[in-house]
């Protein structure tokens, strides 16, 4: 009986394929993601620059990731699942923190009247 890591050579191809799928998909998303909100989080709100060079600056970090997992085959299947797994969890934490802060109701909005505003 082979050892699980034996196996893992098998599943680099279909790996690999997977995670060329994920580079294609995720950088049409970072390109839209860019191409809708990079305007409209700018003036948004005080925090808007703020915001849009976040954006800036973690989107080229993605892709810098992503060239890096899809074109680097100097590492194993096991290493390059690892990394993979890594990168999506990462993704997705992103993808969660941009819908509660930067895409919510209180953020994007018609008016430019700021909510719970004060005078102190």
């Amino acid at each position: 009986m082979a050892s699980h890591d034996e196996s893992l050579p098998d599943l680099a191809p279909a790996l690999a394929t997977a995670i060329s799928v994920f580079d294609k998909e995720l950088r049409v998303h970072l390109a839209v993601e860019e191409d809708l909100l990079g305007h409209i989080l700018e003036g948004i709100d005080a925090w808007g620059p703020v915001r849009l060079e976040l954006m800036r600056a973690e989107h080229p970090h993605q892709r810098a990731v992503l060239e890096a997992l899809r074109t680097d085959r100097r590492v194993g299947a096991r290493e390059m699942a690892l990394r993979a797994s890594g990168l999506t969890t990462d993704v997705l934490a992103d993808m969660e923190a941009e819908e509660s802060r930067v895409l919510a109701d209180s953020v994007l909005r018609d008016d430019r009247v700021v909510l719970d505003q004060s005078d102190c």
